[in-house]
């Protein structure tokens, strides 16, 4: 069965992450490509990749991410673009050498203050959220163009 003939969320699409994931381990990759899957889930056996350093999960049913993202301190990109991400953990303010960060197109009704924690974030995309406010430490970002 080809992965387009899979439901949104089935188990079968959240097989095929854990297997990404866990090549993705096994090889040391920097880019781990789950965009597009329909999952509505992340594993969390992604806080084991620990080398990472891009993680596409953009196009998919995402609504909450695994405080484990924030185990991946090499993370520099992260691309949640088009999910339905409400919230984010507070342990995304863990990711230190985080540079861009994409969550337009989600439900984000506020963030977590520790996304001012994200002192290397040079790229940051709210666009097309249910944001009434930001956070004030997101004047921290001094890094933002």
């Amino acid at each position: 069965m080809a992965n387009d003939e899979y439901q949104v969320g089935s188990p079968e699409r959240i097989a095929e992450a854990k297997r990404r994931i866990a090549e993705a381990a096994e090889d040391k990759r920097g880019l781990l490509n789950l965009a597009g899957l329909g999952i509505s889930e992340l594993p969390t056996e992604i806080g084991e990749l620990k080398s990472l350093e891009v993680l596409y999960l953009h196009n998919n049913q995402l609504s909450e991410l695994p405080a484990e993202i924030g185990g991946i301190k090499s993370l520099y990109e992260l691309s949640l673009n088009k999910n339905q991400l409400s919230e984010l953990p507070a342990d995304i303010g863990e990711l230190k050498f985080l540079q861009v960060l994409y969550l337009g197109n989600n439900q984000l009704s506020e963030l977590p203050a520790d996304i001012g924690e994200l002192k290397s974030l040079q790229v940051l995309n709210l666009s097309n959220n249910q944001l009434s406010e930001l956070p004030a430490d997101i004047g921290e970002l001094k890094s933002l163009e």
